[in-house]
C-alpha cells in the first residue's frame, strides 16, 4: 500500500470522517480504515500522511495530520501484538502486523516523530511506548542509540521529543518488583542512557543560563521542559537502587538540582494564572522528587547535600500559606512537604529538628497555612462534591495539601511527640477561639479540627478508623465540647463544611465511641442527611456506615471455640430509629447526587444497614423493595456508577436473604414486584446488570418452598440461548440460576439435558470459565436420574480427560478430581473405573497414580465440599474397589489412597506441617463488599470489560453433594472413613491390611483412626 498514489489521494479524506459529527460517517470511515488496517504498508501509508500534513510543502491540515496520528497509535496498539495481554480478548482475533512493517515503523518512527509539531509529536511518542512495552531491548536494541545519537543535533524541539519518549520507556522501572529480567532492562538502559543523559543535563543547564541572560522567554519554556525530563527520567533510572553511574556522579546531579531550586526568572512567573502550573513549578516539583527518592532510599550517600536541600525545600515552603497557596503550586508544595516528612521521621535525621523555635517555625509557616481550607476547596465543596469526598474521604491515597501537612506532623510527632504535640494543641485553642469569638472565621475551626486529627491518630485504617491514639490528647473532651454541639446546631445548613468535618471526625474515632455515645449522634445523622449539601449528606452516610460496622470481640465456648466479632450497634438498639434512618437515605437517593451521580456512600449505608436488622425491616419490606426498584429503574437509563450500582443489588439481595429466610412463602410478593425491573434489564440487555440478576434469581428460586412458580419455568428456555453465554460476565450467574432451577426442578427440565450439556462443552473449552462448567455438570449429576445421564458419561469423560491432558493447570486438575470423587461417591467406583477403562485399558490406575493422589493435597487446603467430595469418593475406592486387594503393587497402592484420604479428613494429623484448618477453619470477620468490588473493579479496567462481580448476600451457601454423611473435618468425615474401614476389615478378612496400614500412616494418623473407633 505504501506509496500507491490512489490511497494517498483517498485515505486523508477517509481520516476526516472519522472526525465527523455523522455518526453513520463516522462508522463507514472506521470500517474502512479496520480494512486497511490488515493490508500491508498501512503503518508507512500513515506514515507519509502524517509528513505531508505535517513538514510537506502543501499547506498542512491539522485535522489529516492529527487523525492519522491517533489512526496509527490505534493500528499499534491492536495490531502489534494482538492477544499479546489474555488470548481471550477481542484482540487476539486481529491480524498482527506483519514483521516487515514492524522494521519499517522502527526504522522510522523516531525520525519522523523529530520532525513533527508538539500535538503529533505527544501520539507518535505514545506509539513508541506501546512498541518498546513490547519489543524493547530484546527485539530493539538499537532504540536507545538512536535516540542517543539525536542529542547532537541540539535541537530542543527534537531533544524534547526523544526525551518524552525514553521518559515513558523508562517508566517500567518505577514501582516495579525485583526480578532479573527487569535488572536486565535497566542495566541495558544504563550502559546505553545515564552517560549522554548527563551530558545533555549539563548542556541544558548552560542553554537555561544563556537564554536568562538574553530574556529569552521561548527558549526558556522550552529548555525546562527538556530539564524536567531528564529529572523524571533520573527519577525512573534510580527507583530500582542507586546505579554505580549516578553514585559516582552524584555531585553533578545534585549541583543542578540545587541550581534549579534557586532558578527564577520573571519571564517564566506568570501572576495571572492560578490553576495551571508553569516550568518553574514542575521542574522543581521533579528536583524535589528526585531528592525525596534519595532521602528515602539512600540516606548514606546522600548525607553530604541532606541540609543543603532541607534549607532549599523548607525556603520553598515558607512561601506555601502566602504567595504560593494557589493550586498551580500544589505538586510542589505536596511532595516538598513529603520531602521533610521523610526526614523528620527518620531517628538519623533528629538533630536536623531538634530544635523548639524550628518546630515552632514548621506548624506555623508550614503546616497550619497548607491546612487552612482555600477558596478553590470551598468552591470544589459547592460545585463538585465527587471530587471534593475523593480527595477529602478517609482512606483516599491521593496527595493533597492538606493530607501532606497531616502527615509531616505525624512525621515530628514520631520523635517529639510532647514537643510537637504541646505546639500544635496551643494553635488549636487559639484557632478555636477565634471561631467561638466570631463564627464567622470557620476556617479556623476547620483547620483546627484537621490539626487534632493530625496530632491524633498514630495508626488507623479504612474498616477501623483510628485505632491507635495519642495518650496526650483527650479526644473524648474536644468531641465533646466542639464536635457534638455543632451537630446539634439547629441551623442545619449553616458552615456546611464544618458539620463535614465533624462527621469526619465521629467516622475516625469511632472505636472510642461506646454504645450510647452512639445512639446518641444516630438523630444527628438522620438529621444530616436531608441537608441541602452533597458532601454533609455523603459524609452523614459513610458516617452511619461506618458506625453500623464497629464490631467488638467475644470469646466462644470459654475461648476454646475462638473469637465471634459482634456488632456494637445491634438491630434491637437501631429499632427507634429505622423509619427515620431509611427515610433519610432514601430521601438522598431519590434526590440524586449534588453533581447528577448517583451516591455510591448512601446505596452503601442502606445495604448495611439492611444487613444489621435483618428481618427487623419485615413490617416495611415492600417500601423498602419499592425505593430499591424505583432506583434500578432509573440507573438503567444510565448506569454511570459501578459502586453505587453494586451497592445497590447488594441491597435488594439482603432484603431477598432476611426477608425470605424469615418467611419463605414472601418469595411470591418479592417476585412479583421484582421480576418486572428484572425483565427490564434483560430486555433491554443492560450489560452492567445482567450478571446481578441472574444472582438474585437464582436466591429468589432457591428460597421458594414449593418449587417453581410459572413465571420461572417461562423464563427457563431463553436462558439457554447462545448469545446470552457469550458474555463471559454473565457466566457465573447464569451457572448459578440453572443450579438453582436444578435443584428445585429438575424433573420438569429432563427434556433440555442435551442443550445443559453442550452449554458445559462449550464453557470447559475455556481456561476462564472451565470451573463454571464443573460447577454445573456437579448440578446436573447430583439432580437428574443416571438412566437419563447414561449415553452421554463416556462422552463427558472424554472430554474432562482431554481437558485435563491439555490445559494441566492446577485449577484444572482440582476440578476434575472433584468431580471424580463426587461421581464415585455418588455412584459407585466400579461405574468410575468402567468408564475410564472404556477409554483405555489401564486408565483407572493411570488416573489414581499420576493424577488423584498426587495431588490431593489440593483438596485438603481447600477443605470444605470438595474435601467432603473428595474424601467420600476416595474412601469407596479405598474400601470397594477390589482390584486393589490382589497384589504387592495394589496394596501399596491402596496405602497411598489411605494416606489421601486422612490428609483430607484429618489434616492436623498429617505427615506436613502448615495445612491448617483450610478456608472454612476458625472464626472470620464478615467480608468487606466494597474491598470485594474493588478488586473486581481492577479487574474491569485491565481488562476492558465488563466483569462478574459476585453479590454477597446473594449466596444462599454451597449444596452439600452428600447430606447423608456428617459434614466438617471435626469428626465427621473421620467417623465416615471409621466406618467404612472397619466394614472392608470385616468382608476381607483374609488380607491383612495391618502391615500396610503401619507403612503408609504416620502415628498421629493412626492415633486418629484408632480414637474413631478403626479396629486395627
Amino acid at each position: 500500500m505504501q506509496g500507491n498514489a490512489e490511497a494517498l489521494a483517498m485515505v486523508p479524506g477517509v481520516l476526516l470522517k472519522t472526525l465527523s459529527a455523522d455518526k453513520a460517517q463516522r462508522q463507514e470511515a472506521e470500517a474502512f480504515l479496520q480494512n486497511i488496517y490488515n493490508q500491508p504498508g498501512c503503518a508507512m501509508l500513515l506514515f507519509q500522511i502524517i509528513e505531508m500534513h505535517a513538514t510537506g510543502p502543501a499547506e498542512p491540515d491539522v485535522s489529516i495530520r492529527q487523525a492519522a496520528a491517533v489512526s496509527f497509535k490505534n493500528l499499534v496498539r491492536k495490531r502489534w501484538a494482538p492477544g499479546s495481554e489474555d488470548d481471550d480478548t477481542d484482540s487476539s482475533k486481529l491480524q498482527g502486523m506483519s514483521q516487515e512493517d514492524k522494521e519499517q515503523v522502527k526504522q522510522n518512527i523516531l525520525n519522523l516523530m523529530c520532525a513533527v509539531p508538539n500535538d503529533i509529536q505527544k501520539q507518535l511518542s505514545e506509539a513508541l511506548t506501546i512498541i518498546s512495552t513490547h519489543d524493547f531491548p530484546d527485539k530493539w536494541p538499537g532504540l536507545l542509540p538512536d535516540m542517543v545519537t539525536k542529542f547532537s543535533s541540539r535541537d530542543l524541539h527534537i531533544i524534547n521529543g526523544v526525551l518524552r519518549s525514553a521518559n515513558a520507556i523508562m517508566k517500567r522501572f518505577r514501582y516495579a518488583f525485583k526480578s532479573d529480567a527487569l535488572f536486565a532492562q535497566l542495566l541495558f538502559c544504563l550502559q546505553n542512557f545515564a552517560g549522554p543523559l548527563t551530558e545533555l543535563l549539563t548542556w541544558a543547564g548552560g542553554v537555561l543560563e544563556e537564554a536568562a541572560k538574553a530574556n529569552d522567554k521561548g527558549r526558556l519554556v522550552v529548555v525546562m521542559e527538556t530539564m524536567r525530563l531528564c529529572c523524571r527520567i533520573f527519577f525512573s533510572l534510580n527507583w530500582q537502587d542507586l546505579p554505580e553511574f549516578f553514585e559516582d556522579n552524584m555531585e553533578r546531579w545534585m549541583a543542578v538540582f540545587a541550581t534549579l531550586l534557586a532558578f527564577t526568572h520573571r519571564s517564566l512567573v506568570e501572576e495571572e494564572e492560578e490553576e495551571r502550573p508553569g516550568p518553574l513549578e514542575l521542574v522543581r516539583a521533579a528536583v524535589v522528587e528526585n531528592l525525596n527518592l534519595y532521602a528515602t532510599k539512600y540516606e548514606e550517600e546522600f548525607q553530604p547535600h541532606l541540609n543543603t536541600f532541607a534549607t532549599a525545600v523548607w525556603e520553598l515552603l515558607k512561601a506555601s500559606g502566602t504567595t504560593a497557596s494557589q493550586p498551580k503550586f500544589d505538586g510542589l508544595v505536596t511532595v516538598s512537604m513529603r520531602f521533610l516528612a521523610s526526614l523528620a521521621g527518620k531517628r538519623m535525621h533528629f538533630a536536623l529538628f531538634n530544635n523548639t523555635t524550628l518546630l515552632r517555625q514548621i506548624v506555623e509557616a508550614i503546616v497550619v497555612p497548607n491546612l487552612t481550607m482555600r477558596e478553590e476547596d470551598e468552591y470544589l465543596f459547592e460545585d463538585n462534591p465527587t471530587e471534593y469526598i475523593q480527595r477529602d474521604m478517609e482512606g483516599s491515597d491521593q496527595d493533597t495539601r492538606r493530607r501532606c501537612a497531616c502527615d509531616l506532623v505525624r512525621a515530628l510527632c514520631g520523635q517529639f511527640d510532647e514537643v510537637v504535640t504541646g505546639i500544635c494543641l496551643e494553635y488549636i485553642q487559639n484557632m478555636l477561639g477565634l471561631y467561638q469569638s466570631n463564627p464567622s472565621n470557620w476556617k479556623s475551626k476547620d483547620a483546627a479540627i484537621h490539626l487534632m486529627l493530625a496530632i491524633t491518630v498514630r495508626a488507623e485504617s479504612a474498616a477501623k478508623g483510628a485505632s491507635q491514639l495519642n495518650e496526650r490528647v483527650d479526644v473524648l473532651a474536644f468531641y465533646n465540647a466542639h464536635i457534638l454541639p455543632e451537630l446539634e446546631d439547629q441551623s442545619l445548613n449553616a458552615r456546611p463544611i464544618i458539620k463535614a468535618d465533624c462527621l469526619k471526625f465521629v467516622t475516625c474515632f469511632r472505636q472510642s465511641l461506646n454504645v450510647g455515645m452512639m445512639l446518641a449522634v444516630c438523630p444527628l445523622l438522620i438529621s444530616h442527611l436531608g441537608g441541602v449539601h452533597a458532601v454533609v449528606q455523603t459524609y452523614a452516610a459513610h458516617c452511619l456506615e461506618r458506625l453500623l460496622n464497629v464490631k467488638d470481640p467475644t470469646v466462644v465456648g470459654g475461648g476454646g471455640g475462638g473469637t465471634l466479632w459482634v456488632r456494637r450497634l445491634g438491630k434491637e438498639s437501631l429499632r427507634p430509629f429505622l423509619n427515620g434512618l431509611f427515610t433519610g437515605l432514601f430521601g438522598v437517593v431519590d434526590r440524586g447526587g449534588g453533581d447528577g451521580q448517583e451516591n455510591e456512600y448512601v446505596m452503601k449505608a442502606i445495604m448495611r444497614l439492611l444487613t444489621v436488622v435483618q428481618d427487623e425491616i419485615l413490617p416495611v419490606t415492600g417500601i423498602v423493595l419499592d425505593k430499591l426498584t424505583a432506583s434500578l429503574v432509573r440507573v438503567c437509563r444510565n448506569p454511570s456508577n459501578p459502586l453505587f450500582n453494586h451497592f445497590l443489588f447488594e441491597s435488594v439481595a439482603a432484603t431477598v436473604k432476611f426477608v425470605c429466610h424469615a418467611n419463605p412463602h414472601a418469595t411470591a410478593d418479592f417476585e412479583e414486584r421484582l421480576l418486572p425491573p428484572f425483565e427490564g434489564v434483560l430486555s433491554l440487555d443492560v450489560a452492567e446488570f445482567t450478571p446481578y440478576v441472574f444472582q438474585i434469581l437464582a436466591q429468589l428460586l432457591l428460597y421458594r418452598p414449593d418449587g417453581m412458580s410459572s413465571a420461572f419455568v417461562a423464563l427457563f428456555p431463553p436462558l439457554l440461548t447462545p448469545s446470552l453465554w457469550e458474555r463471559k460476565a454473565n457466566i457465573p450467574g447464569l451457572v448459578l440460576l440453572l443450579q438453582a432451577y436444578l435443584r428445585k426442578g429438575a424433573d420438569t427440565l429432563s427434556s433440555h439435558i442435551e442443550p445443559l450439556l453442550g452449554i458445559f462443552t462449550t464453557l470447559l473449552s475455556s481456561r476462564s470459565s472451565e470451573k463454571h462448567a464443573f460447577d454445573l455438570l456437579l448440578a446436573i449429576f447430583l439432580h437428574f436420574p443416571p438412566s437419563l445421564l447414561q449415553k452421554y458419561e463416556r462422552r463427558l469423560f472424554e472430554l474432562i480427560l482431554t481437558r485435563l491432558q491439555t490445559s494441566k493447570s492446577p485449577r484444572t486438575i482440582r476440578l476434575t478430581l472433584l468431580f471424580f470423587g463426587f461421581y464415585t461417591g455418588k455412584f459407585s467406583p466400579a461405574a468410575w473405573s468402567r468408564l475410564l477403562e472404556s477409554l483405555q485399558p489401564g486408565m483407572t490406575r493411570m488416573v489414581l497414580i499420576q493424577v488423584w493422589l498426587p495431588n490431593v493435597q489440593m483438596a485438603a487446603i481447600a477443605g470444605g465440599m470438595e474435601a467432603k467430595a473428595c474424601v467420600i469418593g476416595l474412601t469407596r475406592i479405598l474400601c470397594e474397589y477390589r482390584e486393589l486387594f490382589g497384589s504387592a503393587e495394589g496394596l501399596e497402592i491402596w496405602g497411598r489412597v489411605l494416606n489421601g484420604v486422612l490428609m483430607m479428613a484429618a489434616p492436623e494429623a498429617g505427615k506436613e506441617d502448615g495445612l491448617g484448618k483450610g478456608k472454612r477453619g476458625g472464626w472470620e470477620e464478615e467480608m468487606d463488599e466494597e474491598d470485594a468490588w474493588e478488586k473486581q473493579q481492577a479487574m474491569q479496567e485491565v481488562s476492558g470489560e465488563a466483569v462478574f462481580s459476585k453479590l454477597h448476600f446473594a449466596s444462599v451457601g454451597e449444596e452439600d453433594y452428600f447430606p447423608q454423611v456428617e459434614g466438617g473435618r471435626e469428626g465427621g468425615l473421620v467417623s465416615f472413613v471409621a466406618q467404612q474401614l472397619n466394614g472392608l476389615w470385616a468382608s476381607n478378612q483374609a488380607v491383612n491390611f495391618w502391615p500396610v496400614v503401619e507403612k503408609s500412616l504416620s502415628p498421629p494418623q493412626i492415633g486418629v483412626l484408632q480414637a474413631a473407633g478403626v479396629r486395627l
